[in-house]
């Protein structure tokens, strides 16, 4: 049981290839000797392992592994049918790949009434059409169901496992449908005390009845209530008989309460989980005295509170003061805050156990897979209390009464522990595991070894890549398959069948998430932060990747949360991107070259910021154009930064190409250094031509020059945030301080009086005039030209001719810009004013050439 849940799909097939399922190892090397002692079993004995065996094998094979079709499902077919190929066919249908089986294949199974292959077979056909309703298979399981024959035909030679089987298939397939029909036969079939044509049926009347119950659940699964008919009204009526009897009926045929009422009890739950009926709820009454705790059953209590808990299921929750509310007063004043129970009496202490354990389990159901701190710490206290209860010694008829009902409660305890932090691998509810796998001695019978394993492995669901589920269907395929009736050795089936102990597989979730470099394809740990949707509203939640994450319904969204990656987030409220993250369950990440993955650097010491500065004290704030420049890294020590964070061979070169101690190559080195940790080494070229027009031994260019002016306006705080996000601090990948320093070496650039007459007078261009022209903010040729012919000829001032050719000069702009669309906002597309200094020096030079 444990290993094919902790096995639970990570493997592949090979269509070309058998399955192979394992034998069980049960031989024992004596040291030092070396001999081997083989066990000698019972064939009875091994038959139902064998069986759980095949089921463990089939369950490791992935869900969505693809090529197993009806073919393959022959071609490993043995040439005699045994347990371990029932329960292979059983594991395949709990992954679903019994759906593509065909009928010509699945009937020949059928004709040896090989119980193991017909159980399997039935009940995975069940699981892989659950809740489809599907007619196919609704007919195959009718065949082997006694109440669904027609009348007048053959008697079913079934035997009660297989029709047990069929009638739980039943619900299966028509989970949550309401079919009426369906729902009527199984529950006429609850209180069923005879079947003819069946030997032995009286021994497991029990199991049919649970069967049955468990179908009539299913069928009605979160249904009850919804609609007001006669036909619900008598369908309840019935169910609460074959709880809690009816006084009325001393005929032979009466309901025997103590085979259909556990079932039944649970059934009730089915029908209306999480409708919070009260009235309902209260049908499954808790004895109120002592008097009362003796004429019910202990553990009847166990799944009554189980079911109103169902019932009320927004009333649930993990914390300790709702799971003394289960208990009634009289039991609430001798268990001494939990720490001492022998004081109270037999029936008392008994019912303490089992409310306990319903309560528990109920906590489990509802916070499957979430791993709460608060219903683990509870569940470990209450582990605690029902372990010391169950290492009793006393001896007396009581004293073992006592014994194995703390036994089987801290069973269902150790389930509903494991449920809720199933794939985390907790580690203090692994320890109480440890303690207690291989127990033996009073009390631990087959069935607490079964209890163990299945918690073991649920803890560790899939490897930690699957977890359970609290969806209705799930809830009922774990209340069945925990059921607490934990049978006292290996073929056991009287009670409860033991091929439903594998309906947890109905539970399992894949969501694990996990996050891959986008370059390495490589699973890394990256610590994210995701949005969740709870009952008193959305709230945050960090997590580290690989982890369990909450059910995809209650997330809003995921997102990176680290300084070493970029920023990458899914928003799980956008149809597309939560149909990507269910479908990979992988985020694809990026990291910034500029750290190291959490593996490699867990905290960030070796970081580049972090290795830069503590070699020279790198400032990322040098202008990288000053005199005054800081001490600058040596070639050595560049080459190995950029060695472990990029690694690419052409920036290497680089680094040894420019490896001196000239001014430029100091400048190319810190430009890589730059660049490579804040990734953006595709700027390295326009750093290093922003260089060279600046330091170029002739004059300054025009279009080096616009250029320039064109990244300081960019650059500019109303227009670059204009282009960005409101909520998005980045930087420039420019650097700003550098851009700054660029501009300045243009404007404080000198320019000789003889250069400006030349260009005023007679428009003589010279390369370095366009630094005097896009400084002041020269209008154009034309412009000038008609401003000159208007001074030379006007008899005004100075001070007159200013001011008109400043409005002038104003209105021309505002012309220009009307052509040009200009941001609300801000100052996109805006033109500056021509300059008074440079006016008063045109004008002086346009009045002494008149």
């Amino acid at each position: 049981m444990g290993s094919g849940i902790f096995e639970y799909g990570t493997r592949r097939t090979t269509v070309t290839e058998t399955w192979d399922v394992p034998p069980i190892e049960l031989s024992v090397k004596v040291l030092p000797g070396n001999s081997v002692i083989k066990a000698q079993l019972v064939a009875e004995n091994a038959d139902w392992p064998c069986f759980h065996n095949g089921v463990s094998a089939a369950l490791a094979i992935s869900p969505d592994c693809k090529g197993i079709d009806s073919s393959w499902i022959v071609f490993n077919r043995p040439a005699t049918l045994n347990p371990e190929h029932g329960g292979l066919l059983l594991g395949l249908g709990l992954n679903g790949h019994l759906r593509s089986l065909m009928a010509y294949h699945a009937f020949p199974y059928m004709e040896p009434r090989h119980d193991f292959t017909s159980c399997g077979l039935l009940l995975g056909l069940a699981c892989s059409f659950a809740g489809s309703q599907d007619p196919l298979c609704t007919k195959v399981l009718s065949l082997h169901t006694h109440a669904l024959l027609p009348l007048g035909s053959a008697e079913l030679n079934a035997s009660p496992i297989i029709q047990s089987s069929a009638l739980l298939g039943l619900g299966l397939v028509h989970a949550g449908s309401r079919n009426l029909r369906m729902a009527e036969v199984a529950l006429s079939e609850v209180g069923r005390n005879n079947l003819s044509g069946v030997e032995l049926f009286e021994g497991y009347q029990e199991s049919y009845s649970f069967s049955a119950s468990m179908a009539f659940g299913l069928i009605m699964l979160g249904r009850g209530g919804k609609q007001s008919s006669e036909v619900d009204r008598r369908l309840l009526a019935k169910l609460r008989r074959c709880i809690l009897g009816d006084p009325t009926d001393d005929s032979s045929n009466a309901i025997d309460t103590t085979m259909t009422s556990p079932g039944a009890t649970l059934a009730l739950g089915f029908m209306y989980l999480k409708t919070g009926q009260r009235e309902i709820a209260n049908m499954l009454e808790i004895p109120q005295s002592a008097f009362e705790a003796d004429h019910v059953r202990p553990d009847i209590l166990l799944l009554r509170v189980l079911a109103r808990s169902l019932i009320m299921w927004d009333e649930v929750n993990a914390s300790l003061p709702w799971i003394e509310t289960q208990l009634p007063p009289f039991l609430q004043k001798g268990h001494s805050n939990h720490r001492k129970t022998s004081s109270m009496e037999i029936a008392c202490e008994l019912a303490y156990f089992n409310i306990i354990a319903g309560a528990c389990l109920a906590i489990g159901l509802k916070l499957a897979g979430t791993g709460s701190e608060l219903a683990h710490n509870n569940l470990l206290f209450f582990f605690g209390v029902l372990l010391k209860a169950s290492c009793s010694s006393s001896m007396t008829y009581e004293g073992k009464i006592r014994r194995q009902s703390a036994r089987q409660c801290l069973n269902v305890v150790t389930l509903a522990l494991a449920t809720v932090m199933s794939g985390t691998g907790e580690l203090n509810v692994l320890r109480r595991l440890r303690v207690s796998h291989g127990q033996e001695g009073a009390g631990v019978t087959y069935g607490t070894h079964m209890a163990t394993h299945m918690a073991t492995g649920i803890l560790f669901l899939g490897r930690g890549h699957y977890t359970l589920g609290n969806s209705n269907m799930a809830i009922a395929a774990m209340c069945i398959s925990f059921f607490p009736r934990f049978q006292p050795s290996p073929s056991d089936n009287k009670a409860y069948p033991q091929a439903f102990r594998h309906l947890w597989a109905l539970a399992a979730e894949p969501r694990c998430l996990m996050a891959k470099d986008v370059d390495t394809k490589e699973t890394v740990y990256l610590p994210l932060r995701t949005k969740v949707q709870g009952p008193q509203g959305p709230y945050t939640q960090r997590l580290i990747s690989p982890t369990l994450i909450q059910p995809y319904e209650t997330i809003l969204q995921i997102s990176v949360d680290t300084p070493r990656y970029w920023p990458v987030g899914y928003d799980l409220t956008d149809p597309a991107d939560k149909a990507a993250l269910v479908k990979t369950r992988t985020m694809y990440v990026k990291r910034r070259a500029a750290y190291l993955d959490y593996n490699t650097d867990p905290k960030g010491n070796r970081s580049m910021v972090i290795t830069a500065g503590s070699i020279s004290g790198l400032d990322h704030y040098y202008d990288l154009l000053a005199a005054a420049e800081p001490m600058s890294l040596p070639a050595a020590d560049v080459e190995h930064i950029i060695k472990t964070h990029a690694g690419t061979p052409d920036l290497v070169a680089m680094v040894q190409l420019f490896s001196t101690d000239s001014k430029f190559d100091k400048f190319v080195r810190n430009v890589l250094v730059e660049c490579v940790s804040m990734d953006k080494t595709n700027l390295i070229g326009i750093y290093v031509s922003m260089w060279l027009g600046l330091h170029g031994q002739e004059d300054l260019k025009v279009e080096n020059i616009a250029q320039v002016s064109m990244i300081r306006d960019f650059y500019s705080p109303s227009v670059f945030t204009h282009f960005c996000m409101p909520a998005d601090k980045r930087l420039g990948w420019i650097r700003p301080n550098f851009v700054t320093s660029a501009s300045r070496k243009i404007s404080d650039r000198e320019i000789s009086e003889s250069t400006i007459s030349a260009y005023f007078s007679t428009w003589q261009w010279t390369p370095v005039i366009a630094i005097y022209l896009r400084r002041n903010h020269v209008p154009s040729l034309e412009f000038l030209r008609v401003m000159k012919d208007l001074v030379q000829r006007s008899a005004d001032e100075v001070g007159v001719l200013r001011e008109k050719v400043r409005d002038a000069a104003r209105a021309y702009a505002s012309a220009l810009q009307g052509q040009y669309h200009v941001d609300k906002e801000g100052g996109v597309g805006e033109i500056k004013l021509w300059k008074s200094e440079s006016i008063d020096d045109a004008l002086r030079i346009w009045r002494s050439a008149a």
